[in-house]
């Protein structure tokens, strides 16, 4: 009885609609509450059990409450009937999901969203948008197309197989298909554009219709609106416009080039300045640098035809080869520094380190061999081939150098022709020699030397001819002397001095040997020439020097037209003393006969 007092004492009320109250404050309980229970310092318990014992309960009311103690501990709920009941876990922890701490996890099953059939562990049907940027098949919904990025493939209409990374990533295409964007406002413009690939911070960024594009690197191809363009390196073909098949690999290659079609640049700046040249391939470092609208040019080489505009046809193999060359064509240079300074020279050709190095204007000049033609400027249709064969010739023209070292004293000189090592003339200004042999040196204009001081034979199988037609010759004159030259010849014999030849001629011979001669038989050149201008004789066999560095030599074979003359002159004396002999007999045998009759009228 005392306990039922104290139940009563806490007030438990009942009111017209069955409500109960169970509370220490005398409060009726709430108009929607069948049980109104109020404390602030208690709790409410539900029957507490383990999961077997729920398992246990026959026919539990939908709605059941109770605590499980056991397994997933939590309060549970029947969500299912009394014959066929379900229970569910209330709060943290209930059902997939399990929260730990702030984090909530799904370890099970597949999630979805837009989709109550989730084919993934994460299926969303529809763009996703993750801290801002949108993930998905872009605007039209095409399922080849993929979009991954603020404002990628945002308006496409009905281009499919596109690949939008990045953001505004493919912005305005609406037709274009198989295009490939990866990075910020790549093929930003691109509407109809087709197979075109672009990876790197506006990489293609203009390009409207364009197909077959391919732009790696920032900027690259971003002015482009052109075809079938490969670009990598950052700033590649960046302004090319309606250029066509032109392939740029380096940063800044083909920078400039707006309609130039089939150009190969590969190395930073190469090509830079291009404009509409075609045809060009440069490989190197700054190669072709300021190459607007020439064509047909291959640079390979950092620095090769460097300068080069408008020139074209021209090939440059070696760094800085042809890389003053502005305006020349069809040049060929092959070796470092070869044709360096040339500028506007033609169809020259330099193969070997610093060949035709200092050409500006000269045209039309072949050298091969380190250094040969080196110091040729404006000289034209030069020819050296060897190490630093003419290679101080500067304005000369019309020369031939065969050999290392040959016509190295030659400036200004031209028509000379030089073959073999350390030959030509000794002069810088001579023309019109010819040189055959080491150390062969010319001494004067118009000169013919074969061989050296050390050579002691000349021939071969017949005997060398000089012109003598008559159909050609004029203003003949019979006045050579002949016994009264001869007669005064002085036959001796002798031996050169060849060390004194060379350093009289400036020669340093290839080669030393003895320093005399063998015995050779002929005359003094000097004497010869004094005994011909006694007579007043222009004798054509003394050559005679024509400048203080030439030497006296002499044509053997022109004395013999004055040793004609001799024996015609002695023929002719033996004639008239023959003559006489026979007026003599005749006078003789008239007296013999005379000297008969007499003796006979005697007797």
């Amino acid at each position: 009885m005392k306990k039922i007092g104290l139940l009563l004492l806490l007030l438990i009320s009942l009111n017209a609609q069955s409500q109960i109250a169970i509370n220490s404050d005398g409060s009726v309980p709430d108009n929607s509450a069948m049980l109104d229970v109020k404390s602030t310092d208690k709790g409410f318990l539900v029957p507490r059990m383990t999961q077997a014992q729920k398992t246990a309960i026959p026919n539990p009311a939908t709605g059941l409450i109770i605590y499980q103690t056991d397994g997933s501990i939590g309060l549970y709920f029947n969500e299912g009937s009394s014959a066929t009941p379900n229970w569910i876990k209330v709060g943290s922890g209930s059902g997939q999901w399990t929260s730990s701490g702030n984090n909530i996890y799904y370890n099970s099953g597949n999630v979805g969203i837009g989709t109550t059939t989730p084919s993934a562990l994460f299926d969303v049907n529809g763009d996703a948008k993750i801290n801002g940027i949108i993930v998905g098949r872009g605007n039209g919904n095409i399922g080849t197309n993929t979009a991954a990025g603020n404002a990628a493939l945002s308006i496409n209409a009905t281009g499919y197989g596109n690949t939008a990374a990045g953001s505004s990533a493919l912005f305005m295409n609406t037709h274009g298909f198989e295009n490939s964007a990866l990075g910020y406002n790549t093929l930003y413009a691109n509407t109809n554009g087709y197979k075109n690939t672009a990876v790197g911070s506006h990489a293609l960024y203009a390009n409207v219709l364009g197909y077959s594009n391919t732009a790696n690197g920032y900027f690259a191809l971003a002015a482009n609106t052109g075809n079938s363009n490969t670009a990598n390196g950052c700033e590649a073909l960046r302004n090319n416009i309606g250029g066509e098949m032109n392939t740029a690999n380096g940063c800044f290659s083909l920078y400039y080039n707006s309609y130039g079609s089939k150009n190969t640049a590969t190395g930073m700046y190469s090509l830079y300045s291009n404009s509409s040249g075609y045809y060009n391939t440069a490989a190197g470092t700054w190669a072709l640098y300021s190459n607007t609208i020439g064509y047909y040019n291959t640079a390979t080489g950092t620095n090769s035809l460097y300068d080069n505009t408008t020139g074209s046809r021209n090939t440059a193999t070696g760094n800085w080869a042809l890389f003053f060359n502005t305006t020349g064509n069809g040049n060929t240079a092959s070796g470092a520094d070869a044709l360096h300074r040339s500028t506007s020279g033609d169809n020259n050709t330099a193969l070997g380190f610093e060949t035709l190095y200092s050409n500006s204007t000269g045209s039309y000049n072949t050298a091969s061999g380190a250094g040969s033609l080196y110091s040729c400027t404006t000289g034209n249709q030069n020819t050296a081939f060897g190490n630093l064969a003419s290679s101080t010739t500067t304005t000369g023209f019309q020369n031939t150098s065969i050999g290392a070292y040959s016509l190295v004293s030659n400036t200004t000189g031209s028509y000379n022709t030089a073959v073999g090592y350390n030959t030509g003339p000794n002069a810088a200004n001579l023309s019109n020699t010819t040189t055959l042999g080491i150390d062969a040196s010319a001494t004067a204009t118009d000169q013919v030397r074969i061989g050296n001081v050390f050579v002691n034979s000349i021939g071969g199988y017949v005997n060398w001819s000089n012109i003598s037609d008559g159909r050609f010759k004029e203003d003949l004159s019979e006045n050579v002397p002949g016994l009264s030259f001869i007669n005064q010849l002085r036959p001796v014999t002798y031996r050169l001095n060849r060390n004194a030849i060379n350093t009289y001629l400036g020669v340093e011979a290839a080669y030393k040997g003895e320093a005399m001669s063998g015995i050779t038989s002929g005359f003094v050149a000097q004497e010869v020439e004094k005994t011909a201008q006694q007579l007043g004789y222009d004798f054509s066999g003394v050559d005679a020097p024509k400048n203080e560095k030439d030497v006296y030599a002499l044509r053997y074979a022109d004395f013999v037209v004055p040793l004609v003359k001799a024996v015609q002159e002695l023929n002719e004396k033996i004639m008239a003393q023959e003559n006489a002999m026979e007026e003599l007999r005749q006078i003789n045998e008239k007296l013999r006969m005379q000297n008969e009759q007499l003796l006979q009228t005697i007797k």
